[in-house]
Parts: C-alpha cells; structure tokens; sequence
C-alpha cells in the first residue's frame, strides 16, 4: 500500500525523537538531564486542578459544541479585549481549539490549497513546515533575525500570487527573541498588500524578561482583516496536557477552523474547558510566578552560559535560550552530546535552515538540573 506523499516528506518532530532517544537512555541506567521538551515543570494552579476534579463530579464529560463552551469563548474574548483593546465577538470571532497545535493547523488550512506557498520566518518552531507540507503546499523559510528583522529582497522573492499565509512567532520558540513594533507593523502591510493571512502565533505571550514588550497583533488597526492570533492554557498555566488552544479572527476564517474541528477532534475536552474559565481568572497570579521563578532561571542560564563561553544571546522571552554550537551539524552534535554527557537538547537544524549551527535549550526546569546540564555542557565543549 502506498504511503500518502504529504506525510511521506514528513519526519515528525525532532524534539519528541530526541526525548524518546533520551529515554531509552534512562531505560539503560543513564543519568540524563531533559532541557529539550519545551513544557513547564510546575503543575497548574490548584484552583485548576480543583475546578477539573469538580467538573468531572459534575460529570462534564460530554462532547461540547465545536467552537468551546460559550462561557469560556467570552472569558477568552473578554481577557484580549481588556488587555489588548480586540473588540472581539465571543459567539462569531473565537473559537476553542484541541490544542494550539490544532488551532495552527486549522488557520492554514483555512486558507491554503495543494500547490500554495506559506512563509515561514525562520529560525521557526519545528511543527510548521510540515503542517504546511502536510496540506500539500510549500513552506518557504524566510530568514529573521531575533527581532524579526528580514532582508526586504529574500522576503518580496519568495512572495507569489500562490503565497497564502506567513507565520509568526513571538515570543519565539526557538530564539527566545520578541518582535518590536516596528517589524510587527512591517509585516502586516506586507501582509495586507498581498493578501496574505498573517498567523501571529502567541502561545508565550506571558513569558518576558527584562524590559521586553510584547507586541500582539490584536493591538494593530483592522487586525481581523489580515490576520489570525493563535494561543492557549499550555504554557502560561502549565496545561499542556489538557490540550486546549484558541483562534482569534474574523467569522470568515474561524467558521473554517470550527470545520477543521468537526473533521478531527469534534471539540475540546468539556471538563478541561471548565478549568480553563477558572485559569483565567487567575492569570494574573501565573504572570508573578513566571515572573519571579522564569525570570530567575533565565538569569541563571545566562550567568552559566558566560561561564562556559557559549556564543548567545539572552532571551527576551519564551522558555528557551538558542546558542550557538561547533558544528555544521547539529543533530550530530546535540546526538552525542547526549550519548557522552546525558544532556538532552533539541538541534538548531530541526527549526529549519536558519536553525543549523545552533541549539536549543528549554530552561523551564529547577536550577539544579540547569546548572548540571550546562556544566555538561561546558565540559563536551571543552572535550572537542
């Protein structure tokens, strides 16, 4: 039987690869350090957990409508209006999806067809290429620097009357870098121009050190009338495995996205919906934690990355510091990295051409485990 020709040219994840990799070098005994799996070590707030436990005594374990619960949408709707002036219409501009991931993959396929071509600004989260891919159309990767700054001329040659969507990522996974205003506003005339859908993807939106901004596409004119803004509970509430996304935009994509729902997980999880209206209301607590506990193992990060002379630059947001490794090939390198010292770290190459030479540290866990995987880190460096 012949295997479809979109998922052929599909590899799958390269961070899972590499933490099924790790594993089975835990299953022999080995002493790993996991900073590759992007995904907070704490747990939810206990009034999450509390109000998860009493949906399911309440036995809120039906299927829901397609879009999410309304009381949740509204939560949603009424957080960006607030935050970020949206002006959203719960019922009609927002729907709940099974997963950020889920909610991506429905804005694309909203709008791209086999043959269409999507920008990709690149370094770029490992999933986008191939979602792209996955719908038969080309992912065409753009170079960006850690502000999202591009060489006007690559960008303009790889824009064609087949170019459906661009994506961006901000705070980014993997760089750790922010988008200033400026490439923002840049970005959405380029967008508005060509008629392209602009995807902001947002998902680390309460991650930020020092004096960063984040700048949201919500908060640019007439946002709805070029782009979408995806985000969700995984990262700031520590939810990953409740599996709850969201889309923001105008009727006309988000009715498309609610079909993309019908047609795979018919709805998010009822109970975890539940949990989530009680997540947001106390959002506010998650930021000062982030805050206070993020922010001080970024520092640590920085501070031993000094120390161990690794080629950097401080991440302004998100959960991962991007370095730069002595190699052309990554995958090699952060391969036996792991074999020689138990150092598990995802490669530059799998964020796309841009990413090769580089790697990626997720430093969402405690400081001993950080500062036992950068002292192994700093000791392969010095070994080769």
């Amino acid at each position: 039987m012949e295997i479809s020709q979109q998922l052929r040219q599909i590899t799958g994840s390269a961070t899972a690869q590499i933490f099924s990799q790790a594993k089975e070098l835990e299953a022999q005994g080995k002493d790993i350090v996991h900073l590759e799996i992007g995904q907070p070590d704490f747990s939810p707030p206990d009034v999450v957990i509390e109000a998860t436990v009493q949906a399911l005594h309440d036995k809120k374990t039906a299927y829901t409508v397609s879009r999410g619960i309304a009381p949740l949408r509204k939560a949603i709707a009424d957080r960006h209006n607030s935050e970020n002036d949206a002006d959203l219409d719960y019922r009609h501009e927002v729907i709940v999806t099974a997963g950020a991931k889920l909610g991506i993959f429905g804005a694309l396929w909203s709008v791209v067809n086999p043959g269409d071509n999507v920008i990709v600004l690149n370094p770029s989260w490992v999933s986008y290429g191939d979602i792209v891919s996955s719908l038969g159309a080309e992912p065409r990767y753009v170079t960006a620097a850690l502000d999202f700054t591009v060489d006007d001329q690559e960008l303009m040659a790889n824009i064609d009357h087949q170019t459906k969507a661009m994506i961006v990522n901000s705070p980014s996974n993997p760089t750790g870098g922010l988008i200033t205003k400026e490439n923002l506003i840049k970005l959405v005339r380029i967008c508005r121009e060509h008629e392209v859908l602009l995807i902001s993807d947002e998902i680390y939106s309460d991650y930020l050190y020092d004096e960063g901004t984040h700048y949201s596409l919500l908060e640019m004119d007439n946002w709805n009338e070029v782009g979408v803004v995806i985000n969700g509970f995984s990262k700031t509430f520590s939810m990953t495995g409740f599996r709850l996304g969201y889309v923001l935009g105008k009727s006309t994509i988000i009715d498309q996205v609610n079909k993309v729902m019908q047609l795979t997980a018919s709805c998010a999880v009822n109970f975890a919906q539940k949990a989530a209206i009680v997540a947001l209301e106390h959002i506010g607590e998650m930021r000062s934690f982030i805050k206070s506990t993020m922010a001080e193992r970024r520092q640590l990060v920085v501070e031993l990355f000094h120390e161990i002379g690794v080629d950097f630059q401080a991440p302004q947001g998100a959960i991962y510091a991007w370095f730069k490794v002595p190699s052309t090939d990554s995958a090699a390198w952060t391969s036996k990295l792991l074999e020689e010292e138990g150092v598990a770290l995802t490669p530059g190459v799998a964020f796309g051409p841009a990413g090769e030479g580089y790697a990626r540290l997720c430093f969402a866990v405690d400081h001993e485990q950080l500062r036992k995987g950068i002292t192994r880190i700093g000791s392969f460096l010095h070994a080769h």
